[in-house]
């Protein structure tokens, strides 16, 4: 039975210098499709080489830590200036970042939770 479709994309399709320029393009905080714009690859091929291949796979994880460490420093640059709104919504869309929205737990009226203690009996039968 032939093999149908393409075949998967190796290493041998990167240029000799994809790391390096992998990390340039995470070190001014580019996103995971810019790199592979910059690699020259699709994303189909960006999954690919990350599943076959250790070495881009964590070379791959290498470069977001990078990005996420560019936007985290752009974060407080912006913050200081007072303008952080458009920084949040980046990381939050970006790198998954939530505000945490916690609930606390009352009773009726804002009170204190009511405990009740439940007891039961067993009977011989």
């Amino acid at each position: 039975m032939a093999k149908v479709g393409r075949p998967r994309t190796t290493m041998a399709a990167l240029t000799p210098d994809w790391e390096s320029k992998l990390f340039a393009a995470a070190n001014h905080g580019a996103s995971q499709v810019e790199m592979q714009v910059v690699l020259g690859i699709g994303s189909t091929a960006w999954k690919t080489l990350q599943e076959d291949h250790k070495e881009f796979h964590l070379a791959v994880e290498r470069a977001k830590q990078l990005s996420q460490v560019w936007w985290e420093k752009k974060g407080r640059e912006l913050s200081e200036a007072g303008s952080a709104t458009t920084w949040k919504f980046n990381m939050q869309n970006r790198f998954g970042w939530s505000e945490r929205n916690e609930t606390a737990h009352t009773g009726p009226d804002g009170g204190p939770l009511q405990v009740e203690e439940v007891v039961r009996k067993v009977v011989d039968a």
